[in-house]
């Protein structure tokens, strides 16, 4: 009840435009505490969680209306990331972010970003003792035609805001950030060219095997949908790269099978010779039996080869 009562004001002054900077961070702040109610508190307030993160996926537009091109706003916090940018077709040369976050301590820390000015150079870290999250590239094909753009980006710690209607499956599990990209003045439904985005994300528990696809959150389906995005060869255990033909929410689902282990081919190998052995074994036994008539004649060897007979 308390999530329902505070969102909509806080969606109000997120949208609002020609707020006041202080104010307008104050609402972030607000956005980032209550990102740290429980899943399940946050399941339950699922329409205020929805219109929330619908509100940050327009709040760039609002902080940088009638700014020049160029000016940029970024705020990170604990449980979130928020950068937004002005852009023109006429300067625009393509954009490429990084989201890091400090190694290390007890304590939840604020994340950090970092951009370049060009898709093919890689976002530099803040500082040596980080952890990248995420790195995205907007190409300068996006705002072809557009008039004056802002670039948005929201990333959040885990996927709280975005729990589907009807729960992902025990062998199921949203294991990266959740990053928002949108770009104002633009139909972001069917851009001209895909966008890049790689997230990170821990490695799968030993002895599983595990499978990782691309994901973006649907608002009509309230579900977490593959559609319009590819999964790319995967370069590294820790770290998936996506390709999709619009903008949204995007985050990797895992699928995973916690009895399906990555040695179950040796495993079986294993087993087959044992079996085999086994098998030769057990024939020996009746054989030496069935030859030898004094041994035939013992009740223990009668038992001995009638139970090695049954086992074939």
């Amino acid at each position: 009840d308390a999530i329902d009562s505070v969102a909509g004001p806080v969606k109000d002054l997120l949208l609002l435009r020609g707020a006041s900077r202080s104010s307008q961070e104050k609402a972030l702040d607000a956005v980032d505490t209550i990102l740290s109610a429980s899943r399940t508190t946050l399941g339950n307030a699922r329409p205020a969680a929805q219109s929330l993160s619908t509100a940050m996926e327009g709040f760039g537009g609002a902080v940088l209306d009638g700014k020049a091109d160029g000016e940029s706003f970024s705020k990170p916090l604990e449980r979130m990331a928020v950068g937004a940018k002005q852009v023109s077709p006429s300067s625009f040369t393509g954009f490429r972010m990084g989201v890091f976050r400090p190694m290390g301590g007890e304590k939840r820390m604020p994340l950090m970003l970092s951009n370049t000015s060009s898709v093919d150079r890689k976002p530099p870290p803040p500082h040596s003792d980080t952890e990248q999250l995420v790195d995205f590239s907007v190409p300068r094909s996006i705002i072809n035609g557009a008039p004056s753009s802002v670039m948005n980006l929201v990333l959040y710690d885990d996927d709280r805001f975005f729990q589907p209607k009807t729960s992902l499956s025990d062998k199921e599990k949203i294991v990266s950030p959740v990053v928002s990209l949108n770009v104002s003045g633009i139909d972001s439904s069917r851009l001209a060219e895909k966008v890049n985005i790689s997230l990170h994300h821990p490695d799968c528990a030993e002895n599983v095997t595990c499978s990782y696809e691309c994901v973006y959150w649907d608002y009509v389906q309230e579900s977490w949908s593959s559609d319009g995005c590819t999964t790319m060869a995967a370069t590294s255990t820790s770290k998936t790269t996506c390709q999709c033909s619009h903008l949204t929410n995007f985050a990797i689902l895992a699928s995973f099978d916690p009895e399906h282990h990555a040695h179950t081919e040796a495993l079986s190998t294993v087993s087959l010779v044992c079996g085999i052995i086994s098998m030769i074994g057990l024939g020996l036994t009746c054989i030496i039996i069935g030859m030898f008539k004094k041994l035939r004649g013992l009740t223990a060897m009668k038992i001995t080869f009638c139970f090695s007979a049954s086992m074939f």
